[in-house]
């Protein structure tokens, strides 16, 4: 195979279904669920209801939460609060792995509905039919979209499920569209597991010849291809020349801004044996942030090492590390990386340190408390015996929740 233009395989393409946005009945649940007249007096103003939605998420209530993200576009206000609404419910009903829930809500929105304003759903979208399986249908729904920058996760949802059929011209047309690092990636994982080397560095070479890793929407994964071959030498026992192309990585100027790229790098460290690389480079983006030449450090990093120390059994190098990069980012620290470490130390029964973290995260002024952490603290409570803890805890979280929601009342 050479990199020649190609075109798409037409041959199971169908426009029988009339919706603007095409999406194959037999995918949807079958839900024709309506909003009850429990909620026929409910407040249907596109802010309120946004914010009902995102507490209601919050709480893991997704099925209550559907039922009133239904009644955002039975307003007809079409603005920002109704779309992020959409968004919203949609995302959180991919995560909890219930794609067709997700496709309904999707066809309620934009096809029942008829809105045309879309921003991150149809991104859901494709990912949702592409995990049942259905990569044609993903394909078609794809060409039924008006481009724009929001849409890139879109390709590498689709080149990984072509990759996966087998299917690497059609994938290689994608990646040319719209070539974003994970859809690259994708794309030299696949030719890498065939063997195919020379094609996998002619993709990587014309990625970066042509610049594609510094688009703004995703230039915090332009690392992501490079880091596809450190993979695929440590898979194939090649130590030496997976440090080469490390090195070569670190030594890249274009690459400083690790951003997301860094987390498979050091995962991808850690499962194989390679820990004092994982923690030279840890140490190499925070003192990077500290001296302002790098680029953040995320919440996913953070909690990457945090790990990595709590699985070994030291849980007091891991909160110390904690510590340490919080010394060093300051005020770019943020409430996931503190729910984090929280919910790791309830997880070991560490309850004088969560306790002492909850207590830091609950003083900030403009932080809150996720429900996962509460419940980790109660579960932690629980199991020490400390009953009427767990009871306080759960009166904070019901205190808290509210007061959110009468705070956003009011605007």
């Amino acid at each position: 195979m050479s990199l020649r233009c190609c075109r798409f395989n037409r041959r199971f393409y169908s426009a029988a279904v009339s919706y603007s946005f095409p999406i194959p009945r037999d995918l949807l649940s079958g839900s024709s669920s309506r909003p009850d007249l429990m909620m026929s007096n409910a407040d249907r103003c596109p802010q309120q209801l946004s914010w009902t939605v995102e507490l209601l998420i919050r709480l893991r209530d997704l099925d209550t939460a559907a039922e009133y993200a239904r009644l955002a576009y039975s307003s007809r206000i079409n603005c920002e609060f109704t779309i992020k609404t959409c968004d919203s419910i949609i995302g959180a009903m991919c995560e909890a792995k219930r794609y067709r829930d997700a496709l309904d809500l999707f066809h309620h929105f934009f096809n029942e509905r008829k809105s045309r304003s879309v921003n991150k759903s149809p991104n859901h979208v494709v990912k949702a039919i592409c995990e049942l399986g259905r990569v044609d249908d993903a394909l078609v729904f794809f060409r039924a979209l008006q481009p724009h920058p929001g849409l890139s996760p879109i390709y590498s949802h689709l080149t990984k499920a072509l990759v996966y059929a087998g299917r690497f011209e059609e994938a290689l047309c994608l990646v040319r569209q719209g070539p974003v690092p994970l859809a690259c990636s994708n794309l030299i994982r696949g030719f890498l597991n065939l063997g195919n080397l020379d094609m996998a560095n002619q993709l990587l070479e014309e990625f970066e010849y042509n610049g594609y890793w510094a688009y703004d929407c995703t230039r915090n994964e332009g690392a992501y291809p490079r880091v596809v071959f450190i993979e695929h030498w440590l898979k194939q026992g090649n130590d030496e020349e997976a440090m080469r192309c490390y090195q070569s990585l670190l030594c890249d100027h274009r690459f400083q801004n690790y951003g997301d790229s860094i987390n498979s790098l050091l995962q991808l460290f850690l499962s194989y044996g390679k820990k004092k690389e994982a923690w030279e480079l840890f140490h190499r983006i925070v003192d990077g942030f500290y001296k302002k030449t790098m680029g953040g450090v995320v919440s996913e990093t953070i909690d990457i090492m945090v790990r990595e120390c709590f699985n070994d059994g030291r849980f007091r190098e891991g909160i110390e590390t904690f510590y340490q990069v919080k010394a060093k980012v300051g005020s770019s620290l943020k409430a996931l990386d503190y729910n984090n470490v929280i919910t790791r130390c309830c997880e070991q029964g560490l309850l004088s340190e969560a306790e002492c973290l909850f207590a830091e995260l609950s003083s900030h002024r403009f932080w809150s408390v996720d429900v996962f952490t509460y419940r980790a603290m109660m579960d932690a409570y629980l199991k020490a015996g400390r009953v009427d803890d767990a009871l306080q805890m759960v009166n904070k979280m019901v205190v808290a929740n509210l007061t959110k929601l009468a705070l956003w009342m009011k605007f």
